[in-house]
């Protein structure tokens, strides 16, 4: 709270106006594509092969405590701006996010590399989640005493689909005679604000649609985004900036089905002579639709300050920025916070030409970026590649990786 406050005070203390980012054109369209994925142990070069090996007993020994995760994130969007000075940038933009994990514990790799007593049963659980929202807004920018750039941004969003934290249980038991049954079921609960039955069922028409997406948006959730900035010194400009949660999402509508798995292997020593036998059996029943069950969804609070220091001129930005993330900031029981963090260095060339790097721990993965710009005046390309991973190191071992691509239009 005390660094909080000093920021404050240093925004409100200094004078001079600049603009932590700053358009290239009056008027633009653009759109924005982005997608991610990671996990916490393989690397990319040993998964993308011919012949795919996986040494259980290894991974059982250099696995952490919190067992195998796997992550993935989905970002696009279009906008159409127009830029007519400081004290006046309107942009209105409709957004498509989405993000989930699934985490096997360490107790799997270690009975699989370990072996298990015959005649015993081994209990576990695996863990996961999934979300996708649609939004819909639009950002306003001014310039008020000539010192602070204020931008508002109240956005409308509907979570397309919502899978809250599913446990499925799994169950692995062995007889004396050398049979064992792998057994994993998972309850999940698919909530929505339009029925899945008529997409399920294959059986919905354009009326269909057209009521479910008139449903869907009276039922959406309203956000606001607020941000100050204005320059610290002559080469450094600093703004802080929050999304509040206002209004939430009601979902009444829920698919429960139940997932399951099973796995038998019977005569175990005949691995030794080629007599090994082995049946598996998988699939989702038990597919129940209802309806009035009121879930309510908020976007993430965050609440955050960043920078832009130009040392050697505007052709040259570093950009650092910390945040700090509350997810289902209103619901006790599920609320989980963490920080977000990150540095970025921009260079360009007449603003025609330009590279980036940055590292950035966001939505609890970090991430290793390189970018480059190419800048035509009417036609603007930006793309960028990226290393993910559940730590710092791991970031830069192929355990994760996305991509992104912008492009915007104007003059």
């Amino acid at each position: 709270m005390k660094l909080i406050r000093l920021l404050i005070v240093l925004l409100i203390t200094s004078s001079l106006f600049a603009e932590l980012y700053e358009p290239h054109r009056f008027i633009e369209v653009g759109v924005d594509a982005e997608a991610g994925v990671s996990n916490n142990y393989f690397r990319a070069d040993e998964v993308l092969v011919k012949d795919l090996v996986i040494n259980v007993q290894k991974m059982a020994k250099d696995l952490s405590s919190g067992g195998l995760t796997i992550d993935y994130m989905v970002n696009s969007g279009a906008f159409i701006g127009l830029n007519f000075g400081p004290k006046f940038r309107l942009k209105i933009f409709t957004e498509v996010e989405g993000s989930g994990y699934v985490n096997a514990p360490h107790d799997l790799f270690d009975l699989l590399g370990n072996g298990y007593t015959a005649g015993t049963d081994v209990d576990f659980q695996m863990e996961g989640y999934a979300d996708l929202y649609t939004s819909f807004g639009a950002s306003f920018h001014t310039t008020i005493f000539q010192k602070y750039g204020i931008t508002v941004t109240p956005a409308y969003f509907v979570p397309l689909a919502y899978v809250e934290r599913t446990v499925a249980n799994v169950n692995v038991s062995s007889t004396m005679d050398g049979t064992t049954v792998a057994r994993a079921t998972a309850p999940i609960e698919v909530y929505s604000t339009a029925s899945l039955r008529p997409y399920k069922e294959n059986d919905f028409s354009s009326s269909t649609i057209t009521s479910d997406v008139t449903s869907s948006l009276k039922n959406g959730g309203f956000d606001l985004s607020l941000a100050v900035e204005r320059p610290l010194l002559k080469r450094l400009d600093i703004g802080i900036f929050a999304r509040i949660p206002i209004m939430p999402a009601t979902l009444n509508h829920k698919m429960t089905m139940n997932a399951y798995a099973s796995y038998t292997v019977n005569n175990l020593l005949g691995y030794l002579d080629d007599t090994l036998e082995t049946s598996n059996d998988y699939g989702i029943d038990d597919i129940v639709y209802t309806s009035g069950e009121g879930k309510k969804v908020w976007r993430p609070f965050r609440m955050g300050i960043e920078g832009a220091w130009r040392p050697f001129g505007t052709w040259c930005t570093f950009r650092p920025m910390f945040a700090m993330v509350v997810r289902n900031p209103y619901i006790s029981g599920e609320r989980i916070v963490y920080p977000e963090f990150g540095l970025s260095a921009e260079a360009a060339l007449f603003n025609m030409l330009g590279i980036n790097f940055s590292t950035a721990y966001k939505s609890r993965v970090f991430v290793q970026q390189l970018g480059f710009m190419f800048n035509f005046r009417a036609v603007e390309i930006n793309i960028k590649a990226m290393l993910r991973g559940a730590s710092f190191i791991s970031s830069f071992n192929w355990s994760g990786a996305g991509a992104y691509v912008g492009v915007r239009v104007g003059f």
